[in-house]
């Protein structure tokens, strides 16, 4: 069965989060692994793990590879140009240490088509990424948030949040002058 329509998607850099951050989200996952998917528990478990990854990427610890602009620009153009194996981006923001994704609409017959496009995007980026900032080793963590965008008050809900985390994270005053944030018209 596909699933059709857009997702939020945040991406984050590697070696961004401290130890004791990953600790507990890999107690956050664990806990999930023991629940039902569509469950209230499960809701819960999303949202914590939510709220403690926002609270530490907003600090912009670790690898922060988008404070170089050349890098900011680059992955801006990427995501206004990429569209391959079904996936395309319509709205995001670009953080010091992650990107905050919405997808355009996508039908992914598979969760293994879901992934390979996926790991399609982090490979390339990761690559040109790493070429332009003169490094080695791997650029994006290998875990990623994704959530089906199920109506249009949840879109917009989103585009929000795109909008206010720059200025939550102490990045500029007002969203829509932050030049690394990209609201479509859709």
């Amino acid at each position: 069965v596909s699933e059709f329509g857009r997702y939020a998607v945040t991406l984050r850099c590697a070696n961004t989060l401290p130890k004791e951050i990953v600790e507990r989200l890999t107690a956050i996952h664990a806990a999930q692994e023991q629940v039902e998917a569509q469950s209230e528990e499960m809701r819960l478990l999303q949202r914590k793990r939510f709220l403690t990854l926002e609270k530490y990427d907003d600090a912009g610890h670790g690898f922060t590879p988008f404070t170089d602009k050349r890098a900011a620009r680059w992955i801006h153009t990427f995501l206004e140009e990429y569209h391959k194996n079904g996936l395309g981006f319509s709205d995001w923001v670009i953080m010091p240490n992650h990107l905050h994704l919405v997808t355009k609409g996508v039908a992914f017959e598979t969760v293994e088509a879901f992934m390979k496009a996926w790991r399609g995007f982090k490979g390339e980026s990761g690559k040109a990424m790493n070429r332009i900032l003169s490094r080695t080793g791997p650029f994006w963590q290998d875990e990623w948030y994704d959530r089906l965008i199920r109506d249009a008050e949840e879109y917009r809900k989103w585009r929000n949040y795109l909008e206010t985390n720059p200025v939550k994270a102490g990045l500029c005053d007002k969203g829509k002058a932050y030049p690394y944030l990209r609201l479509s018209d859709a």
